[in-house]
């Protein structure tokens, strides 16, 4: 390679990887040309390439050294651990509201099925009252009989007296269960409560066949209605007056005839001088005598009051119907 050909050195590159590499060819070029002497080499290139070694070594010393590369992560390392330790304590305070969660959840759940448990057992027990039917027997000699028919044959002995009947519907009540008590009266239990209601409304149809005298026992739910004028009500004309009250409340408590088993004063009327006392109205079903107790019984146009009755209240509302009248 003679002297006209040796390279030219132009502009040294920006990264100093790339002119390590330039110039180690052009060192590389001189090496290889036989010819190589001081004498012969252009002028001006040695000062080149001093000029290219000096800018190299100056962007060498540039670069960060070692210590100064892990003071630079250090520095960022610090506050990283802050963000993770930040981060950390936030996962945990996440983790202990989910735990206060679930545990408010699992107390919330308790309540709800104490409470559902406790409403569903009322409502089971009165299902349960609603399915049962008591047949009393008078005769102490047909309830000896009866001592010694099983639960199977006392059940299959009931079902056949109700499938006697004419009606349709009494041929596809189910009887469930039945059992003797130790008064000696029966006791059986239908599918559903409708089939008792529909057993009890028939009862003419079919408690003759279970044995002669016996009688279904019909439960009533009584209210006492306060406020009834003495003689807005007619004993003798009680029919009258309980399609009186049906009709008052048909918009509030829908009922019927059957609904209303018995009405009676809470005292004779020549006992007290009144012109208004308690009447005691025997229901057949529960839920009417319920809704009249919540919502009043409208009468000749006026909202009475009513409360549940029992026999063992009716001396203090006795008195307390005294009481009012002599104010």
């Amino acid at each position: 390679m003679g002297p006209s050909t040796w390279p030219k050195l132009g502009p040294s590159p920006d990264s100093f990887e790339k002119h390590a590499s330039k110039l180690k060819e052009e060192i590389n070029g001189f090496k290889s040309d036989s010819a190589y002497d001081r004498d012969s080499t252009p002028a001006g290139t040695y000062r080149i390439m001093r000029s290219s070694i000096s800018a190299l070594n100056d962007k060498i010393l540039k670069q960060p050294t070692a210590n100064q590369l892990y003071g630079s992560m250090e520095n960022v390392r610090i506050p990283l651990q802050g963000v993770q330790n930040t981060a950390s304590e936030t996962h945990d305070s996440i983790q202990q509201i989910q735990k206060t969660t679930t545990s408010i959840s699992f107390t919330a759940d308790r309540i709800s099925t104490t409470t559902k448990t406790y409403a569903s057992a009322a409502s089971s027990c009165t299902s349960i009252l609603l399915k049962q039917i008591r047949i009393r027997l008078h005769s102490q000699t047909t309830a000896e009989a009866f001592r010694v028919f099983s639960a199977t044959r006392l059940k299959i002995h009931i079902q056949e007296a109700i499938y006697k009947s004419a009606d349709l519907r009494m041929k596809k009540i189910e009887v469930t269960a039945a059992n003797q008590l130790k008064s000696g009266d029966l006791a059986i239990s239908t599918a559903s409560p409708q089939d008792a209601a529909i057993l009890r409304e028939n009862v003419k149809d079919w408690d003759k066949e279970v044995a002669e005298g016996a009688e279904v026992q019909i439960p009533v739910y009584t209210i006492a209605v306060h406020g009834i004028y003495s003689k807005s009500i007619e004993l003798n004309k009680i029919e009258e007056a309980k399609q009186g009250i049906i009709l008052a409340n048909i918009r509030t408590v829908p009922c019927n005839l059957k609904d209303i088993r018995r009405m009676s004063w809470i005292f004779r009327a020549h006992e007290v001088k009144a012109k208004s006392s308690i009447i005691i109205i025997e229901f057949t079903n529960p839920h009417t005598a319920n809704a009249f107790i919540e919502n009043g019984m409208v009468y000749q146009d006026q909202l009475h009051d009513c409360e549940q009755y029992s026999p063992e209240s009716k001396g203090q509302q006795r008195k307390r119907a005294k009481d009012m009248c002599k104010l």
